[in-house]
C-alpha cells in the first residue's frame, strides 16, 4: 500500500461523511455507494470535495518534494506532473492547490439492481501565481488522476463474460459455423491445453454436439500498417495442411496469442481469425469468406475487440503500467467487512495537457476562485463528464478507426472490448459495464439506430434506414484500411445486411432506389489542385466509378436534410457494377448509371468565392458576365478550404480548373422548409433547389465523369424556367 503523507491521507474515503450506503450486489457481494441519500435518490453532487489545500514556490517545489522524498507517493504525483506541465516556463513563482476531489459518476440502476455510484477520476485543484498578483482565470487548472479498481484479472474477466452471456442472443441448436475455426486446445475437464489448430467446421466431430462446445469467439482487430501487416501470420495454400495439424502458439503474433488464452480463460473452445481462417492466397476463398463475415461475427459467442495497440504484433492484455501509482486503502466506517482498494494514476501519456486543463468554476467572478481566503464558489465546472473510462479508451482508439472493424462492431451482437485502460462489455449496441464496475445503457459505436437497422428492420422506418446506411458510409470513409482495395470487401457483409431492408440495386456504395439522394456526396478532404485530381483518375488503382463515395480514400459527406423531400429529376435507364470475383459486394473493375435526365453545358467560368454551407461547404458562386448569381457550386478537385492561385492584381482567385470542359446534370430538386442564408449579402430564401452533378467529358460520346456539385434556387437565373427550356438525354456516368 502507497505511503500517504499527514495531509494526503485525506483521500482515503470515510463513506460515511459522504452519505455512503452499505449495499448488496446481485452476486451477494456488498459493497458501499456513496453519494446516495437514505431514500435512495443520488446526490446530484458529483463530487466528493476534500479538505485539502497547499501552497508551495516555483520552479523547484521544495514542499512537495519534501514530501515526496519522506515517501508520500500523491505528493510525488502531483509534483512530477506540475513541473513536466510548466516545462521550462519560469514566469510562475507560486502554486496554490486548494482543492482536491473525487468525481462521481451516478447509476441510477432499475427494478433489477440498486442505483449505485462509482469513483473514476480524482482531480487536484490548482492555481498558479506570478509577481505580486496571482494570475487571470487562465491559470486556473485541474490534474486528473484516474481511479482503476484493485479487482483486475482472470476474475474479473469471468464476470464481465457472464454479464455479456447472461443476454440470450443466438439459439445455438441452429447455430451457423463458419467455414473454418482455431480449436484453442482444451482438453479435457480439468482444461488440459494442447497447440491451436485450424479445423475445417464441417468435418470436425466435436462441433456436431448440440451443447456449449459449438460455441466459438471471434477476434476483430488492426492488422495494421503495411510494414506490420507482413508480420501476420496467415494461411496460404501451402501451409494449409500445416494448420490443420497445428499453430503452435509461440508462432502467432500478440494479438493472436492474446484471443486464445481470452478463450481458454473463459472455456470457449473455439476462436475465428480471420488471417488463419481464410486462404489468404486463395481469391475464390478469401471472396467467399469475406462476404460471410457478416454471419461469422453476428454467431459468435463474444466478440473479442482488440482497442489498444496498432497492429496485431501488439498484445491487448498487457497494458501499458503507469511510472506512478497510488494505491488507496478502503475500509467501510460503516460496516468494517466492506473493504479494498484502488489505485491512482495519471493516465500513461507523454503529453501531460492530455491530463492537466483549463478549471472554470461558476457562482462567482473569476477573481473570487483565485483568492485562498474567500469560499470557494459552486459548483465546479470542469468538463469532466468525457473521463468515464469507456470514453477513454474506444471511441479514439486505433481500432475505432480502422475500416474493416467497423461492420465487425456493428454485426457482433455481444463484445467484449479489451481496452487500453481497461475490458468492457457492450450488448447489442449498449456499453453495459466497464471492469471497474461503471456501467451505463447509452449507445457505444456503432450508434444505436444502427444496431437496429441490423437487429429489427420493423423499428425503422425506410428514410431511416437510407439516412442510416450514409450515416454508416460517412463514417467507414473516414477509417483507414491497410489495403484500398479492400474498400468494398471490408464493408460487403453489413452491405448484404442493408440490402435486404434497402430496395433496388446495390451499385457500389449506392442504391438504385435513392440515387438522387445518395448521388449528393462531397469528400471533405483531398485533393487540392486540379492537376491532382486529373492525375489520380489516370493512375489510381481502380477502386469505384467516379459517382461512388467509394472512389475517393478521404472521408464524405451528404448534403443536409437527405429525407423524402428531395425528388429525383432523372429517370435511372441501367446501373451496372462489374465485380472482380464471386462476391457481388466486393471488388470492382467497372460500374456505370445510364440516366435519362438534363444536361447542359456550364454556362459561365466567372466565379465568386461565397461559402454556404448546405451539408457542406459549397465554396463559390457561379455567376453570369453582370455579376448575377447561376448557382452555388463545389468541386472535386479542391479541397473544402484550399484556395485557387490569386491574381498577383486583384488578390482574385483564378480558378485554374478546367471549368469550361464542365457540363452540368439535374439530379434532385428539394423543398426547402428552414431559413438559408444565401449570398454575400445574407439574403434569406425559402426558395425550392435544384441539385446537380458537375461532369467532365471522358471523350466518349454522351459519357461523362463526376467534378463536383451545384446547386440552385428553382426560381434563379439557373433554375426551373432555364431547365424546363433542355430536352432530356441519354448520359451515361463513369
Amino acid at each position: 500500500m502507497s505511503v500517504l503523507c499527514r495531509k494526503c491521507q485525506v483521500i482515503q474515503i470515510n463513506d460515511a461523511e459522504h452519505n455512503g450506503i452499505v449495499q448488496t450486489s446481485a452476486s451477494g457481494k456488498q459493497y458501499v455507494s456513496i453519494g446516495i441519500g437514505d431514500d435512495g435518490d443520488h446526490d446530484f453532487k458529483k463530487r466528493l470535495l476534500l479538505d485539502y489545500e497547499l501552497s508551495d514556490t516555483l520552479p523547484d517545489l521544495p514542499n512537495l518534494s519534501q514530501s515526496a522524498a519522506d515517501g508520500c507517493a500523491l505528493c510525488s504525483v502531483i509534483k512530477n506532473e506540475i513541473i513536466r506541465f510548466l516545462g521550462k516556463n519560469a514566469k510562475y513563482t507560486q502554486l496554490l492547490i486548494h482543492k482536491v476531489g473525487y468525481y462521481l459518476n451516478p447509476d441510477p440502476g432499475d427494478k433489477t439492481k440498486p442505483g449505485r455510484n462509482w469513483l473514476h477520476a480524482m482531480f487536484v485543484y490548482f492555481k498558479l501565481q506570478y509577481g505580486e498578483e496571482f494570475a487571470g482565470e487562465d491559470a486556473a487548472y485541474a490534474l486528473r488522476l484516474e481511479v482503476q479498481a484493485s479487482s483486475t484479472g482472470l476474475e474479473r474477466l469471468k464476470k464481465l463474460a457472464d454479464t455479456a452471456s447472461s443476454v440470450a442472443l443466438r439459439d445455438t441448436d441452429n447455430l451457423q459455423l463458419p467455414t473454418r475455426l482455431i480449436d484453442v486446445g482444451l482438453r479435457g475437464p480439468t482444461r488440459e491445453v494442447e497447440e491451436p489448430r485450424l479445423v475445417i467446421t464441417a468435418d470436425y466431430p466435436p462441433l456436431k454436439n448440440e451443447d456449449g462446445a459449438r460455441r466459438y469467439n471471434a477476434l476483430s482487430y488492426c492488422w495494421g500498417p503495411p510494414e506490420k501487416a507482413k508480420k501476420q501470420l496467415k494461411t496460404e495454400t501451402s501451409t494449409l495442411n500445416d494448420r490443420l495439424c497445428q499453430i503452435p502458439l509461440s508462432s502467432m503474433p500478440a494479438a493472436h496469442q492474446d484471443a486464445v488464452l481470452v478463450c481458454r480463460a473463459l472455456g470457449i473452445p473455439y476462436v475465428w481469425i480471420d488471417s488463419l481462417c481464410i486462404i489468404q492466397d486463395d481469391k475464390v476463398d478469401w471472396e467467399r469468406e469475406a462476404q460471410k463475415m457478416g454471419s461469422v461475427y453476428a454467431n459468435a459467442f463474444l466478440t473479442i475487440c482488440a482497442a489498444q495497440g496498432d497492429s496485431c504484433l501488439d498484445s491487448f492484455l498487457r497494458r501499458t503500467v503507469p511510472s506512478q501509482v497510488v494505491d488507496v486503502p478502503f475500509t467501510s466506517s460503516i460496516d468494517p467487512s466492506v473493504s479494498g482498494r484502488f489505485s491512482l494514476f495519471v493516465a500513461p501519456d507523454e503529453d501531460p495537457y492530455k491530463h492537466i486543463a483549463r478549471d472554470y468554476f461558476g457562482g462567482g467572478c473569476a477573481t473570487d476562485f483565485l483568492d485562498p481566503w474567500k469560499p470557494l464558489p459552486t459548483p465546479y465546472r470542469f468538463a469532466t463528464s468525457s473521463y468515464d473510462p469507456y470514453n477513454m479508451d474506444i471511441p479514439n482508439c486505433n481500432w475505432s478507426r480502422r475500416g474493416w472493424t467497423l461492420q465487425e462492431s456493428i454485426l457482433a451482437p455481444r463484445a467484449l472490448l479489451f481496452g487500453a485502460r481497461m475490458v468492457h462489455v457492450c450488448i447489442g449496441g449498449l456499453w453495459l459495464e466497464s471492469e471497474d464496475g461503471s456501467s451505463s445503457d447509452r449507445p457505444f459505436w456503432p450508434p444505436i439506430h444502427l444496431r437496429a437497422g441490423v437487429d429489427e428492420k420493423s423499428a425503422m422506418a425506410d428514410t431511416q434506414v437510407e439516412d442510416a446506411w450514409r450515416f454508416l458510409a460517412r463514417e467507414y470513409s473516414s477509417r483507414s484500411l491497410t489495403y484500398r482495395s479492400d474498400t468494398f470487401p471490408a464493408l460487403s457483409a453489413i452491405a448484404q445486411v442493408w440490402h435486404q431492408m434497402i430496395k433496388g440495386q446495390y451499385l457500389a456504395g449506392l442504391f438504385s432506389s435513392n440515387l438522387h439522394l445518395g448521388l449528393l456526396w462531397r469528400a471533405r478532404f483531398g485533393m487540392r489542385t486540379p492537376k491532382q485530381f486529373l492525375e489520380a483518375a489516370a493512375h489510381e488503382q481502380y477502386i469505384a466509378p467516379s459517382w461512388s463515395w467509394a472512389s475517393k480514400p478521404y472521408q464524405v459527406t451528404w448534403v443536409f436534410h437527405v429525407r423524402t423531400s428531395f425528388r429525383p429529376k432523372f429517370e435511372l435507364l441501367c446501373g451496372a457494377v462489374t465485380v472482380d470475383g464471386v462476391n457481388p459486394y466486393g471488388r470492382l473493375t467497372s460500374g456505370h448509371l445510364l440516366l435519362s435526365t438534363k444536361i447542359c453545358k456550364i454556362p459561365s467560368t466567372r466565379l465568386r468565392r461565397v461559402s454556404v454551407f448546405f451539408g457542406f461547404i459549397f465554396p463559390y458562386e457561379l455567376l453570369t458576365d453582370d455579376g448575377r448569381r447561376l448557382a452555388h457550386v463545389v468541386f472535386d478537385w479542391r479541397q473544402e478550404y484550399a484556395s485557387a492561385p490569386k491574381d498577383p492584381e486583384t488578390e482574385e482567385e483564378l480558378e485554374d480548373g478546367p471549368i469550361d470542359c464542365l457540363s452540368m446534370v439535374l439530379v434532385s430538386s428539394k423543398a426547402t422548409d428552414a431559413k438559408a442564408k444565401i449570398g454575400k449579402d445574407g439574403d434569406v430564401t425559402y426558395q425550392d433547389l435544384l441539385i446537380g452533378l458537375l461532369v467532365l467529358p471522358t471523350g466518349k460520346p454522351g459519357e461523362y465523369k463526376r467534378a463536383g456539385l451545384f446547386f440552385t434556387e428553382e426560381s434563379g437565373l439557373c433554375g426551373s424556367i432555364f431547365w424546363d427550356s433542355l430536352e432530356h438525354q441519354k448520359v451515361r456516368l463513369v
